[in-house]
């Protein structure tokens, strides 16, 4: 760690197990609409579908080790998987999480079935310029399915994404800086699970580079205790993945969609002002939800 680095999230150990908040499962990784600076690269990913049974194997096999106050599942846009309700009964059945929370761009949400709002404790709605309009008319009908079945949602206004990638650079003190100052890895935890290992960020998991998945991931298999979980946790070196990722300092525009023309990684995508920010409050807002309201 370098000098006036952001003190890391504690991770505390609690009876033998690792305490945090999350953990992720993706449920696909593609959409039905296209962000610029997607986190997830969805506007690039091909169609894919988690398989209930191995995302249940996969937190079963967590549970000695882990404890965590809900699982999330996402995408990409999870309301595309054809078996959503099974997934959701997979994590249920894991016990790993007190709680379900689905995180959706809401388009296709007032058409899901009793069985989806029967398995699912939170829904958090993304919405965007462009779809507010459509959620706006949606909304009184979701309102009424999660009454019905005691579900929280929560409307989460995004004006403002930030860059998401940047060109590969040979610089290590900056890519080391982007990794301390990462809310994604470091504050929020976005821990993903998938395919019998774990990411410490989306990006991580996804990225281009396989030689980096292969070495930022950890094997759940090769889990022996809990400190082998809390340790990688507060690892104190950036991820191989981190050298063409711009963690949370990319740089702050206007939400819109993605177009063919657009570049994956631009020599100025960086906010190194944020980055200045996040040394001394690691967890300064970043700038890209206005609003946040429960439905």
């Amino acid at each position: 760690m370098t000098a006036n680095a952001p003190v890391p999230k504690a991770v505390p150990v609690i009876n033998g197990r690792v305490h945090t908040e999350a953990v992720e499962v993706n449920a696909v990784h593609h959409c039905n609409i296209s962000c610029r600076s997607c986190s997830h690269g969805s506007p690039l990913m091909r169609p894919w579908f988690a398989d209930p049974d191995t995302v249940e194997r996969d937190l079963v096999a967590l549970l000695p080790w882990m404890h965590v106050d809900h699982v999330r599942i996402l995408g990409g846009e999870p309301l595309l998987h054809p078996r959503l309700p099974d997934l959701l009964r997979a994590v249920r059945r894991t016990g790993l999480g007190d709680r379900r929370r689905l995180l959706t761009n809401g388009l296709w949400l007032a058409d899901q079935p009793d069985e989806f709002w029967d398995e699912v404790e939170e829904v958090h709605v993304s919405v965007y310029p462009n779809t507010a309009a459509h959620l706006s008319r949606a909304r009184p009908s979701i309102a009424r399915m999660a009454q019905r079945s005691g579900t929280t949602v929560l409307f989460k206004y995004f004006d403002h994404f930030r860059a998401a990638s940047r060109p590969a650079c040979d610089h290590p003190e900056l890519t080391q800086d982007i990794y301390e100052t990462c809310q994604i890895a470091n504050r929020w935890r976005c821990i993903s699970v998938e395919s019998g290992r774990l990411y410490r960020c989306p990006q991580s998991m996804l990225a281009s580079d396989a030689r980096a998945v292969v070495e930022d991931g950890l094997t759940i298999s090769d889990i022996t205790t809990a400190e082998t979980v809390r340790s990688w946790l507060l690892r104190a070196d950036a991820l191989r993945s981190c050298g063409s990722c711009t963690g949370s300092v990319g740089l702050l525009h206007p939400h819109r969609a993605r177009t063919r023309g657009d570049v994956n990684a631009q020599s100025d995508s960086l906010d190194l002002d944020f980055l200045s920010r996040l040394r001394v409050d690691g967890d300064a807002d970043n700038g890209c939800v206005s609003i946040a309201e429960p439905c």
